[in-house]
C-alpha cells in the first residue's frame, strides 16, 4: 500500500515493534505467515534505531543476491524518502552503497546467510535476520549462519536480535527460536457478537474435524469443486456463540485484539520483563487476505 505507515492497518504489529525498544529485551522473534507485514515492521525497527539510538547494525537474508535486492528496492528507497533518515546518510558516495551504508554514528551492513565473509569481522549491536527458515545449514566451512551472526553481538550488553520468518517444519529455525523464548505470545481477538476473546484457527479443538473457517453448514449440499462459492461464502465461526463472522468484522477484531502469553497475561499488562519475546500469528489475521481466499 502506498503512503505513510499506519499501524492501524495491522494493529497486531504494534506490540512486536514496541518490544524492540524495551531495554530488557535481547531477542525478539516473529513466527508468522506471509502477507502479515512482519518485514515492514522490521524496517520500522531499523529506521527507529538509525534515528533514535544509532549503533552498528547488520541485516542478514538467505543469500547475498536477496540482500542486494532488498537494499536496492526496499531499504534505500525507504531511507531516501524519510527526511530524518536521509539527513543521517554519509555524504561520501563510497560510504553508502548496496551492502554497506554509513550513517551518523553507525554503519548498516547487509549480509547473506550463504556467505561466511559477509557475516564475519564486524561487531554489531543490532542484528536483524529475515526468513531464517530459508537460511542454509552452513555458511561455507565456517559454521551455522545464525550462530555466526549472533557471535557478532557478543560485546554489546544492550544488543538486540530480531528473527522473522514463515515457518517450514517443526525443527526449522524460526519455530525453534519461538519455542525457546522465555515469553511467548499469541494474538487474541474478540467476537463482535459475544465479545469472547479467541485465537483464530482453521481447526476446532484437537482437530476434531470441526472447522472454525466454514463455507457451508453441516448437512448442506455443497459442490466441493465450486471455488467461487467457497470464495464468496466463507465465514469464521466464533468458538463460543457460533456467530458467522465475515471479512467486514475483521477490522473490529484486529483493532480490539491483544497479545496474551501462555499464562493469559496481555503484553500491555505484563509486569515482568523478558530477555526473549516470541510472537506467533497466522494468515487468518491478515487484513490483505480474505477468509474466502484463504479457504
Amino acid at each position: 500500500e502506498p503512503g505513510p505507515w499506519r499501524t492501524s492497518r495491522a494493529p497486531y504489529l504494534k506490540s512486536f515493534m514496541d518490544a524492540f525498544s524495551e531495554p530488557e529485551a535481547e531477542e525478539i522473534v516473529l513466527c508468522k505467515s506471509v502477507q502479515i507485514g512482519g518485514t515492514e515492521a522490521m524496517y520500522n525497527m531499523m529506521g527507529w534505531a538509525i534515528e533514535q539510538s544509532p549503533a552498528p547494525m547488520m541485516m542478514v537474508l538467505p543469500t547475498i543476491e536477496i540482500a542486494a535486492y532488498v537494499s536496492r528496492n526496499r531499504l534505500q528507497p525507504m531511507i531516501d524518502i524519510i527526511p530524518s533518515l536521509n539527513i543521517r546518510k554519509s555524504s561520501d558516495v563510497n560510504e553508502y552503497n548496496l551492502m554497506e551504508m554509513n550513517f551518523t554514528g553507525m554503519v548498516l551492513t547487509l549480509a547473506g546467510a550463504n556467505s561466511a565473509p559477509s557475516l564475519a569481522t564486524r561487531p554489531i549491536r543490532y542484528l536483524f535476520m529475515d526468513e531464517v527458515d530459508k537460511f542454509p545449514a552452513y555458511a561455507g566451512r565456517e559454521g551455522e549462519p545464525i550462530g555466526l551472526a549472533t557471535e557478532r553481538t557478543r560485546t554489546f550488553w544492550n544488543r538486540k536480535i530480531v528473527k522473522i520468518s514463515t515457518p517450514t517444519v517443526s525443527i526449522g529455525n524460526i519455530w525453534h527460536a519461538y519455542q525457546s523464548c522465555m515469553t511467548k505470545y499469541e494474538f487474541y481477538v474478540p467476537c463482535p457478537i459475544c465479545n469472547h476473546y479467541q485465537t483464530l484457527t482453521f481447526w476446532g479443538e484437537e482437530k476434531t474435524g470441526d472447522y472454525h473457517l466454514r463455507w457451508h453448514e453441516e448437512g448442506e449440499s455443497f459442490d466441493a469443486d465450486d471455488l467461487i462459492q467457497v470464495y464468496e461464502n466463507t465465514w469464521y465461526e466464533c468458538c463460543k456463540c457460533k456467530a458467522r463472522l465475515k471479512d467486514k468484522d475483521k477490522a473490529y477484531m484486529l483493532e480490539h485484539g491483544e497479545w496474551r502469553d501462555q499464562n493469559g497475561i496481555s503484553f500491555s499488562d505484563r509486569n515482568r520483563r523478558s530477555r526473549s519475546i516470541g510472537f506467533h500469528i497466522n494468515a487468518l489475521y491478515s487484513p490483505w487476505v480474505s477468509w474466502g481466499e484463504f479457504a
